[in-house]
């Protein structure tokens, strides 16, 4: 299972976390995205042909204008 999610407090940003048994246990937390602003999240990923991972997630900046951001990823290799 692949957990993403807004980190509101700072050091603000999209975290995400894996659990490998059905979510009784998660990883470390890892980082995918700083940002500066606290009124982000609500991210969402899917998993694309390649193998890799595409989250998209709002922001709103100083300007109260809203907007999507995303990140094309990889998973981490396992330890």
């Amino acid at each position: 299972l692949l957990l993403t999610y807004s980190y509101r407090s700072k050091p603000f940003g999209i975290r995400f976390r894996l659990s490998d048994d059905n979510g009784k246990s998660w990883s470390k937390e890892g980082n995918l995205a700083d940002t500066s602003r606290m009124d982000m999240g609500y991210p969402s990923t899917v998993v694309l042909k390649d193998g890799s991972l595409f989250t998209v997630y709002y922001e709103v900046g100083s300007d109260k204008l809203a907007s999507l951001s995303y990140i094309r990823w990889q998973l981490p290799e396992k330890e």
